[in-house]
């Protein structure tokens, strides 16, 4: 019988086997752990630390499959019990600061490691990272989905949607740029990016492809510099021509009656494509874009992202122009969209209009009023507005520009 070691969480080990050497390191770690439980996480880090300085990436890799492995195994017993537990998260917590290396794993080694299984996976954070330099393949593609459907499956029993609802929107944003899956133009709008990025070929291809995936799905609600920096040499690659082009048939379905449906990652791919369309400044893009507001979305609860969005373009606009582009979105979306306000505010004070104005003519939601206590409240009535009873409609708004031009 060969020789084997058993580590101090049941796991054996042959002497022979090729990965031997990263096993014993890991029951090092693990004797660490155990030493001092509450800082375990804090220890992996530290022997993960050190490792590195000894191991060649190659080696890393090596030591981050046989961690997963482990892992595997351990939630594979037949009989779950806490210790079994503590061991799998103490090799958890040592796979969380592998990841954190972003060593370059194969296509294979990451699709192996997106299966593995029992919380030895990479970070959904991790993976997105990976697949900014590395193409998507169907095999990975495939695993994308499967770890998205296995995460889907745990909802309501492991956590609340909320809590895995920004994972699920980066899965859904790598697994949008899978080309081999069905189009379904009926779905989104953004099924028509897709089905003409398909039928691009060569270096435009390429360069669309580069753009396209420097769309997130975790952005915030105002493009960072370093994005920003980043968009310009990808603008720049696929050409202005191409991209006005290209962008106006995009968007040419804006400023038709017919339902265009957005999905939540269509909707983050809308925005990306209008944070392009701020960077490159460009007339025609900007009037391609504004038939936004008027477009017959379904459903409209995706648009919140995108409409702010559109806001940071009309800020682009000189000011005479923006103040009349953006009256309807402040009219459909500044209340509940704080920059977009902020946006009229702004606008409004270069044309020498006051925010107290602005209030006064129903241009922007009042402005917080505070509660008197319960021995000041009195019974009041409501007090009619001069003008359209609505006070929310597009001509309202143009009735509204016109007063204020004239003071």
């Amino acid at each position: 019988m060969l020789p084997v070691t058993i580590g101090p969480d049941g796991f054996w080990c042959a002497h022979d086997r090729p990965n031997a050497e990263f096993h014993s390191a890991l029951n090092e770690l693990l004797r660490a752990q155990a030493k001092e439980p509450p800082k375990a996480h804090a220890i992996a880090g530290a022997g993960v630390k050190r490792l590195r300085s000894e191991y060649s990436d190659k080696d890393m890799i090596s030591l981050t499959l046989a961690a997963a492995e482990r892992v595997i195994a351990n939630g594979e017993v037949g009989e779950e019990s806490a210790k079994t537990t503590e061991w799998r998260w103490r090799l958890i917590s040592v796979l969380y600061h592998l990841y954190a290396l972003q060593l370059p794993f194969t296509a294979s080694e990451m699709c192996r490691l997106i299966d593995s299984g029992h919380g030895s996976a990479p970070p959904i954070s991790r993976l997105v990272e990976y697949f900014r330099s590395h193409d998507l393949s169907p095999e990975a593609c495939a695993a994308l989905r499967r770890q998205r459907d296995a995460c889907t499956a745990r909802i309501g029993r492991d956590y609340r949607h909320v809590d895995v609802q920004n994972d699920l929107q980066l899965l859904d944003m790598l697994l949008w740029h899978d080309e081999w899956d069905q189009i379904d133009p009926a779905a989104c709008w953004s099924e028509r990016v897709r089905c003409d990025y398909r039928a691009m070929s060569g270096d435009r291809r390429r360069r669309w492809m580069a753009l396209l995936r420097h769309i997130r799905g975790d952005a915030g609600s105002k493009p960072a510099k370093p994005w920003i920096k980043e968009a310009h040499i990808r603008l720049a690659a696929v050409g202005v021509e191409d991209f006005r082009t290209t962008i106006g048939g995009w968007f040419a379905c804006f400023r038709r009656p017919e339902p265009v449906r957005l999905s939540v990652v269509g909707s983050h791919v809308l925005k990306g494509l209008l944070w392009c369309c701020t960077v490159a400044r460009d007339p025609a893009l900007t009037g391609a874009a504004l038939p936004i507001v008027d477009a017959a979305w379904k459903p409209k609860r995706n648009l919140d992202k995108v409409m702010v969005a559109l806001a940071l373009l009309i800020d682009t606009m000189p000011v005479e122009e923006a103040w009349a582009a953006l009256l309807p979105l402040q009219s459909a979306w500044g209340a509940s969209q704080g920059r977009i306000e902020r946006l009229a505010i702004k606008i409004a004070a270069a044309r020498g209009i006051p925010e107290e104005q602005l209030r006064a003519l129903n241009v922007l939601k009042p402005a917080p009023v505070a509660q008197p206590s319960v021995s000041e409240k009195r019974p009041s009535r409501k007090v009619a507005l001069a003008g359209p009873s609505t006070g929310n409609g597009y001509e309202y708004f143009v009735a509204m520009l016109r007063v204020l031009q004239a003071r």
